[in-house]
Order: structure tokens, then C-alpha cells, then sequence
């Protein structure tokens, strides 16, 4: 087996085992950021939409541990389908049909513009949130970067972290692009396992008969 099919299979594997997970993650995330935009002062919603984007609604132990395992299988889900869709040789049409929604508007395609196009676009901001959410959710990632840091600047490296992984650190451009990504992060998951059902059951069947 080639090292594309191998990432092939992690991509497609750890893509549905998280899929679900990612999904609420992301929107919940998504959601949040409209925070301060939307004029809702209801608390209890607010309250409730940031649990569920931190904890999934479970206890705190547990709920962050998930979440932040979660977020590590999704970045090497987005890093595996960077790798498995990279090509040989990068030509002018290779890169538009990767960058821009291409062919005929049916249903695999669009699906698979949505899964592939928009992951490209957004791939360096989730990637940001990514590792930003890794910092605060998992105790082991935060001791690795504690590390090569001293330990009077921690918190403000806390501080700092928080305020990148909600695009704050560089004003509302940066509040509208982390939110545009992770609306788009949380379709990356369910597009690709339609696409997988689809190949898998579907066509299969259709063949069948």
C-alpha cells in the first residue's frame, strides 16, 4: 500500500470517528462567536452554547478531555487530506479545480466542492483553532509548550491564545474569519461522510442492480 492510500484510510477513518463530535464543536463554536454581534442577551443561551463548544455538555474532566481529542483527530484529518490530495506535479487547471468549484452542479460534485474547496480555503484558520483549542483543552499539549516558556509569561501566553483562537487578536477581520471557518469546519465532517455513504452503499447498490 502507498503512502496516499495509507493517509487515504486515515483520513476516511478518523474523519468518521470524530465526524460527529467536529460538527458540534464547530458550530457551537460558530455560533458563539456571534456573541457579541447578534443583540440576544439571553445568558442561559450563551451559557449553554459555550459548554457545549468546550465540554460537549458533559461533566468538565471528561467533557474537555473529549473535546480536545477530538480537535487532535480533526487536525490530522485536515493535515491527511492535505496529503492526499496534493498532486504529483501542480499545474494551472489542477490548482483551479482544487482552489474553485468546478464541473457539473450534481450532487457528488457539489458535495465534494464543498468538502475539498472550502477545506483548502479555510485550512490555515482551522489549523489555527485547531492547536488554540488543543492549549486550552489538553493538560499534556499545555505542559509540551510550557515547556520554552517562562513561567511568569504562562498566563499571558493563556491570555494570548484565547484571544487568537477567537480572531480577536486582530480585530473583527479576525472574528469574521474564525467564525466563516469553523461554519465551513463543521460541514467538513458531515460532507465527507455523505461522500463516504454515498460511495459506499448507494452506488454500490446502484451497481448491484
Amino acid at each position: 500500500m502507498n503512502i496516499r492510500k495509507t493517509f487515504a484510510r486515515l483520513h476516511l477513518w478518523l474523519g468518521i470517528i470524530s465526524s460527529v463530535l467536529v460538527a458540534v464543536i464547530c458550530a457551537t463554536g460558530a455560533i458563539y462567536a456571534l456573541y457579541e454581534y447578534v443583540g440576544y442577551d439571553n445568558e442561559d443561551f450563551w451559557a449553554l452554547v459555550l459548554d457545549g463548544h468546550c465540554f460537549l455538555w458533559l461533566p468538565l474532566p471528561y467533557g474537555r478531555s473529549i473535546v480536545g481529542y477530538a480537535v487532535l483527530t480533526f487536525m490530522v484529518t485536515l493535515i491527511s487530506g492535505v496529503i492526499i490530495q496534493w498532486p504529483t506535479r501542480w499545474t494551472a487547471g489542477g490548482a483551479r479545480k482544487r482552489l474553485w468549484f468546478s464541473g457539473p452542479m450534481r450532487t457528488k460534485r457539489v458535495l465534494m466542492n464543498m468538502h475539498l474547496v472550502l477545506g483548502l480555503w479555510v485550512l490555515l484558520p482551522l489549523m489555527i483553532l485547531c492547536l488554540t483549542g488543543m492549549l486550552m483543552a489538553l493538560d499534556w499539549f499545555q505542559d509540551s509548550v510550557f515547556i520554552f516558556v517562562p513561567e511568569d509569561y504562562r498566563m499571558d501566553l493563556l491570555m494570548l491564545n484565547s484571544e487568537i483562537h477567537d480572531g480577536s487578536v486582530i480585530g473583527h477581520t479576525g472574528r469574521i474569519i474564525m467564525l466563516v471557518s469553523a461554519t465551513v469546519g463543521s460541514t467538513l465532517p458531515l460532507t465527507g461522510l455523505v461522500l463516504y455513504i454515498r460511495r459506499k452503499f448507494f452506488l454500490k447498490r446502484k451497481d448491484v442492480k
